[in-house]
């Protein structure tokens, strides 16, 4: 009786571990997708600026705290 108890306990235990690096696991490649997402995004705003700066020099400036010439 008692092992059987003890043994339904380590399944239990185990099993929540399981869940648990599971879990984890999600979550990091959550973080990952969001970290990738979030550069991809980046890396679009800053050629927009770039490009958007070739056409308005003046304006791009004032907005970057550059010095025009």
């Amino acid at each position: 009786m008692k092992k059987k108890k003890e043994k339904e306990k380590e399944k239990k235990k185990k099993k929540k571990k399981k869940k648990k690096k599971k879990k984890k696991k999600k979550e990091k490649e959550k973080k990952k997708k969001k970290k990738k997402k979030e550069k991809e995004e980046k890396e679009l705003a800053d050629m927009f600026q770039s490009v958007s700066c070739r056409w308005n020099a003046q304006t791009c400036a004032i907005a970057t705290g550059e010095k025009t010439r």
